[in-house]
């Protein structure tokens, strides 16, 4: 009955553990709807504002003079901002966005480029700094879906220095949110600020809004370029804070994705450990029988 025990055991252990997947695949859910409840309450803000602003951009066409749009390719250096997540039992989630971060990293060095990396999350941090990748500033993810108060130091740093002329370009890595089915870790390029709005999500103008599209007059109060720059600081912020939206609701989608698929693998296991289990008891008991019968008939 030893073997059978040893099974037992096992089995009692892969069930201890099917309980802690199945937890935190509840948690990753809860914690899910509820960075996906950011998103769509965000969506409709991001999406004037981005229509707004293609529409106010493509009728100032070259009067539009603003250093926030206006490439920098002699400037010495470039920026990454790099999102992904302070703990693991993600699946791939960390391992993809770094892969894409160190291809950018190897094109700098191939081209001869010098960049700063924000690194954001405890597993960029570690593996850049195992990769002999230095990290400029270093910062833990956030825990829960974050205020747009708590991006705007980053963003308003960014802009200093790309406006001070430090930065050729400042890029992000993050994981972008597609679907619920579907999410890509991608490189979006937060400025210079350019007219691709799609890029980050922004779908344009709404259809049924009739203020911002087709031959539609604008009057502006005191003038163009006065609102542009106003509103071109807000964009660089909401898109930054999308972006760490789309991490957080991915990543937990992963977590959830990796929890459920170990929950599964330790349910087939308890099911094969049953099966070995009582192939062996059945054998202890064959055994037992046959020594049992053995000893009846050297008795007789």
């Amino acid at each position: 009955m030893a073997k059978a025990r040893q099974i037992l055991r096992r089995r009692k252990t892969i069930q201890n553990i099917g309980k802690v997947t199945r937890t935190m695949e509840l948690i990753s859910t809860a914690r899910y709807r509820q960075a996906e409840g950011r998103l769509r309450a965000v969506s409709p803000y991001t999406r004037h504002l981005e229509g707004m602003l293609e529409r106010m951009v493509a009728l100032s066409g070259e009067r539009l003079v603003d250093p926030l749009t206006q490439p920098r390719p002699q400037a010495p250096r470039e920026a990454l901002v790099v999102l992904a997540s302070n703990r693991g039992l993600c699946g791939g989630y960390n391992a993809a966005l770094l892969r894409v971060v160190r291809e950018r990293v190897a094109q700098w060095r191939d081209e001869g480029r010098a960049g700063d990396i924000y690194a954001y999350g405890r597993k960029a941090i570690s593996a850049l700094r195992f990769s002999r990748i230095e990290v400029a500033q270093p910062q833990m993810q956030f825990e829960t879906s974050p205020s747009i108060e708590d991006i705007m130091p980053l963003a308003d740093e960014l802009m200093d220095r790309y406006r001070a002329g430090e930065l050729r370009a400042v890029t992000v890595a993050y994981w972008r949110f597609l679907s619920a089915g579907a999410q890509q870790p991608v490189l979006a390029e937060l400025l210079p600020l350019g007219t691709d709005q799609t890029a980050w999500g922004g779908a344009g103008p709404p259809p049924d809004d009739v203020g911002l599209h087709g031959s539609a007059e604008y009057e502006f109060l005191p003038d163009r370029e006065a609102i542009l720059q106003a509103l071109l600081p807000q964009a660089v912020q909401l898109r930054l804070f999308r972006s760490f939206l789309d991490a957080l609701a991915s990543e937990q989608i992963a977590r959830m994705t990796a929890m459920r698929q170990a929950t599964e693998n330790g349910q087939d296991m308890v099911r094969l450990l049953t099966m070995q289990y009582n192939r062996a008891r059945q054998t202890t008991i064959t055994t037992e029988l046959s020594e049992i019968i053995g000893g009846m008939e050297a008795m007789q």
